[in-house]
């Protein structure tokens, strides 16, 4: 698909003194695309120059738009020696390659000039199209920082293209959100898709003696844009064969190996998306089964929202709405609709009726699973088992954390997997295939996992990556899960129809099980086909189905679960000390320790969650980080209570050994502990719950003879042996964030009504420089206290949500510990009287003054119409329909700058369109950290202007907010006796343009 590029050069203000005789500078901009490049003018002895320059035109085909990056240096022009470089920009051209939705300002674009932000519609059909991008942009220098803003305009016109042997993925949408993105729902779901691209490093290339830092981080910078976009651009092509138009939950990860080279891997799901049509949007909305029933539950809701099925292709069209709409759908953004076509197998007579629709015998869509090749479907056929419901693929691995009701049939629990590799076994280092054989073998271990726990599909899937000298870990983890055969391929089926599909006899299920979905915890493997004991007891809700003791998952905490209470922030963490070896055998010496790692983590996530009187973890993270003599894990998750799971039992602390015999130190150790389990309970609001002997007991099997567990097992026993073990009981007993603070690691806010009003959301990121830790205890005091510095940081948000915590850990060459920590704190309100939204200020509620007698029961209909926007004679009136945000509403209409967030959402907001993905990578390098006040100063500074860039380009693109933002890869290198630091930073996320939903005045 050929494509033209056109850039004109308007202006730049507040550029730095580069004459010193005069004070000014003497600026001129290079524009270069590919191999072309064009110049302005010398704008003269001035600091804001206006060059106003005519349109450069560039064509180029569409895989160099996606590759390369257009590329806009800032010189200042000298006659007598070489030109000074004051900055350069980076632009990515992928956003503007969208065919639908382009942003841009209704007028002008000159010097100065903040237009006003529209949204325009590209009419051309198939693949054509283009956007446009203006605006001012930071002009950033490595060496330097920002250096002044210059304002362009870019625009891209694309030329449609029938070739079928095209190497472009041009209008393939990305997205970094784990979930269906708000205003889509899922037509189609191929499934996983990867790629994984090789090269070699410029870091390295340079000699000493002639190496410029300037220079090595401009050339690195480059080539980070340009190995982004070739990974994006063969991901869209492997989702194109699949018949997917669109990647979600998009993750690309760098991995710098040093000598050996830069690996860049990008994984993601792809799916067949197409816009929520209004009449769909509203039904969803208006439907009275949305409106909010149990505030512990996630949304607020343990029902479906039931929707109108729309006529839609799989190519992602949708019939009878020539615009795209915008969902409003209260409590979940996620649709699934069947797809168009629906293939009869004779051997499944099953039948199901849906609502004005005709029956249809089977879904026989097909799972593609593979990362790519052939883009032919196999029909998936239902089985007896759940376990066996579909075969499973080569990777079936979905790496999004959130589904609509009825999508999973059942949580089997964390599956992960690791691998110890030596880099140095590298023959070539442009062959990726060395590197693809390892990822292979470690993605079918995780695979073989799930298969033992009896689940046919991987979710919340995640990669990630330790690099040490010549060692690299590669570790993968998930959550197994058995999704409902009846929905044909990984997801086409509408919420509104998993009503009448969920008894089937597929599984063994009860209706009462189905009416309480609590069938989520029931365990989709046999109790005698694992091999290692379990502990099985019978269901809280249906009585009848068999629950594990605790759960441990890394998606989102599904909205159909009942949880008790509010979740609460669990880690653990783990150091062990290991020999300074090279080579060969420090492989082999990591790989003996992870194990026993593993272990240690297992063990404390267990005691922790009874400590907390939980039962169940969201949200599971693992990272790692290795050094010459210590190896660093932490595992961080949000503990929640489960009414399906058992109660905790509370921990019994003996002693198995006759060299410990200080009594009066267990008895004291053992007072803490339930004093603390106490005052947990009352913290997160549990004390309700009743002990594990009211519950139903285990379950025993008549067919299982072998009794593979000995002792008392409604007893958790810790046995602590020295006093090593004691002061491990000790780290048990973590502080909890101060009164009125709410810290959980996942993005779904539990155990708060979300039709509170936000006044302020504050996104952080908190990089701390530790001392040298030799011993558990000291890494535990460190998280704990970085996690006490946040909230103490954020008291004025006060009460707030502290949500998405990201974490992040490394060690230096010293041994010295570095922690990255990031999140998203909201700050709520309490307003004394309901919220609602300003577009219903003329519907006025009757009070008790106006009348003779008090109406409890009306007034509480009235509350429920008009908090679900619906009145029943709205549509007789004429009045607007509301659209109601996913979570929460705004304090204000107009909220100021751009709003920066991790959550796949904007608290208060409706986001009305998706404008891009967003991917930079930016390296800053000083040979003066003293003189600029510190390594402190330097990292703060770095991460200020960083974030700055990302907010101008999104307001380039016409957009308000960025949401799923993330920041990886935040490498630091500091070397005080030559008063040098370098500091690597990863940053990227979701463009949208969202619109603000207030409170009633």
């Amino acid at each position: 698909m050929p494509g033209k590029v056109k850039v004109k050069i308007v202006a730049g203000r507040n550029l730095p003194v580069m004459d010193r005789s005069s004070d000014t500078t003497d600026a001129f901009v290079e524009v270069k695309f590919g191999e072309v490049t064009y110049k302005t003018d010398v704008f003269r002895k001035s600091l804001n120059p206006a060059w106003n320059s005519e349109w450069f035109r560039f064509e180029a085909d569409d895989l160099e738009l996606q590759d390369e990056p257009l590329q806009v240096r800032i010189m200042d022009y000298d006659a007598y020696s070489a030109n000074d470089a004051i900055g350069k920009v980076y632009i990515d051209l992928n956003p503007l390659l969208l065919p639908n939705v382009s942003a841009s300002r209704s007028s002008g674009g000159g010097a100065g000039n903040d237009g006003k932000l529209t949204v325009t519609t590209s009419t051309t059909s198939g693949a054509g199209g283009g956007g446009m991008l203006s605006g001012w942009v930071p002009i950033f220098d490595t060496m330097h920082g920002i250096r002044g803003e210059i304002n362009f305009i870019v625009k891209v016109e694309l030329f449609s293209d029938l070739n079928r042997f095209r190497q472009s993925s041009c209008g393939v949408h990305f997205f970094a959100t784990p979930e269906v993105p708000e205003g889509y729902k899922i037509q189609f779901l191929p499934g996983f898709v990867e790629e994984l691209v090789v090269n070699d490093d410029p870091e390295y290339k340079w000699i000493d003696k002639i190496r410029t830092p300037r220079a090595s981080n401009e050339a690195r910078q480059l080539l980070f844009m340009k190995l982004s976009g070739e990974v994006r651009r063969k991901i869209g092509l492997k989702a194109l064969e699949l018949g997917a138009n669109a990647v979600i939950g998009y993750r690309q990860l760098f991995d710098l190996e040093g000598e050996t080279g830069i690996a860049v891997r990008g994984i993601g799901t792809a799916v067949t998306l197409s816009r929520v049509q209004l009449d769909e949007a509203l039904t969803l909305q208006m439907s009275p089964g949305n409106l909010s029933q149990n505030p512990n539950s996630p949304r607020g809701s343990r029902e479906n929202s039931a929707g109108k099925e729309t006529r839609s292709s799989v190519d992602g069209k949708s019939e009878g709405c020539d615009y795209p709409q915008p969902v409003f759908n209260v409590h979940s953004s996620t649709s699934w609709t069947s797809a168009a076509a629906a293939t009869t197998t004779p051997n499944n007579k099953l039948q199901y009726s849906r609502t004005a629709a005709a029956d249809i015998s089977d879904l026989g869509v097909s799972i593609s699973g593979e990362s790519g090749g052939s883009s032919e479907k196999t029909p998936v056929k239902n089985n007896a088992k759940s376990g066996d419901s579909a075969d499973m693929t080569e990777y079936p691995f979905l790496t999004m954390t959130k589904f609509s009701a009825g999508f999973l049939h059942h949580l089997g629990g964390m599956v992960s997997a690791k691998s110890v590799k030596l880099l140095e076994e590298l023959d070539d280092r442009e062959d990726g295939d060395t590197r693809e054989s390892w990822w292979t073998e470690i993605r079918q271990e995780v695979r073989s996992h799930a298969r033992a726990l009896g689940c046919n599909v991987i979710v919340g899937y995640q990669e990630k990556t330790v690099i040490w000298e010549d060692v690299i870990i590669l570790s993968c983890a998930g959550t197994g899960a058995v999704y409902n055969s009846l929905h044909g391929g990984l997801g086409d089926l509408d919420n509104a129809n998993f009503g009448t599909l969920a008894v089937n006899r597929s599984f063994n299920n009860d209706n009462k099980a189905m009416q309480s979905e609590c069938y989520l915890c029931h365990i989709p493997y046999s109790e005698g086909s694992v091999p290692f004991p379990i502990k099985l007891s019978r269901c809280s809700v249906c009585e009848r189905g068999k629950v594990p003791d605790i759960l441990l998952t890394t998606i989102e905490p599904p909205n159909q679960l009942e949880i008790i209470g509010r979740g609460g922030l669990l880690q653990a963490r783990v150091l062990k000390l290991k020999k300074d070896l090279k080579n060969e055998n420090n492989a082999r010496e990591v790989s003996d320790l992870l194990p026993f790692l593993e272990y240690e983590l297992h063990r404390q996530i267990v005691n922790k969650l009874k400590m907390n009187g939980m039962n169940a973890i969201f949200g599971l993270q693992v990272e790692l980080a290795l050094s010459d003599r210590q190896i660093v894990a932490l595992a961080t998750g949000t503990a929640v209570y489960l009414a399906a799971l058992p109660p905790p039992v509370v921990p019994k602390i003996t002693v198995s050994s006759h060299l410990f015999t200080d009594q009066d130190e267990i008895a004291k150790v053992q007072k803490k502990l339930t004093e603390k389990i106490q005052s947990n309970k009352e913290y997160y609001d549990i004390v309700s719950i009743p002990d594990k002997d009211e519950f139903f007991p285990e379950i025993d099997e008549a067919g299982n003879d072998m009794e593979l567990s000995t002792g008392n097992k409604d007893i958790c026993v810790l046995e602590v042996d020295d006093t090593e073990d004691a002061n491990i009981i000790e780290g048990l007993l973590d502080l909890k964030p101060p009164e009125g603070v709410q810290v959980i690691s996942v993005k779904t806010p539990i155990g708060i009504d979300s039709s509170q009003v936000v006044e302020q959301c504050q996104t952080f990121t908190q990089v701390a420089k530790g001392k040298q830790i030799y011993t558990t205890r000291d890494l535990s005091m460190a998280a704990q206290n970085l996690v006490k510095s946040t909230c103490f940081k954020l008291r004025r948000l006060r009460p707030c949500l502290i949500s998405s915590l990201q974490w992040g850990v490394w060690l230096d060459e010293e041994g010295t510990i570095h922690f990255c920590l990031s999140g998203t704190a909201i700050k709520l309100s309490q307003p004394k009287q309901p919220q609602l939204p300003i577009e219903l200020t003329t519907l006025k509620k009757p009070s008790d003054q106006d009348l003779l007698f008090n109406l409890e029961g009306v007034t509480q209909e009235l509350n429920i119409s008009i908090e679900n926007g619906y009145d029943g004679d709205i549509g007789k009136k004429g009045l607007k329909p509301i659209k109601i945000p996913q979570y929460f509403l705004s304090y204000s209409r107009e909220v100021y700058g751009i709003n920066v967030t991790p959550l796949p959402f904007v608290p208060g907001a409706n986001i009305d369109h998706h404008l891009g993905h967003l991917n930079f990578f930016f390296i800053r390098e000083t040979m003066s950290v003293r003189e600029t006040g510190g390594l402190a100063t330097f990292v703060q500074g770095f991460m200020s202007e960083v974030l700055g860039i990302l907010r101008s380009h999104t307001h380039a693109l016409g957009g308000n907010a960025v949401t799923s933002f993330f920041m990886s890869e935040c490498m630091l290198n500091y070397q005080p006796h030559k008063n040098q630091a370098q500091c690597l930073l990863n940053v990227g996320g979701d463009c949208v343009l969202a619109s603000y939903v207030t409170q009633t005045a």
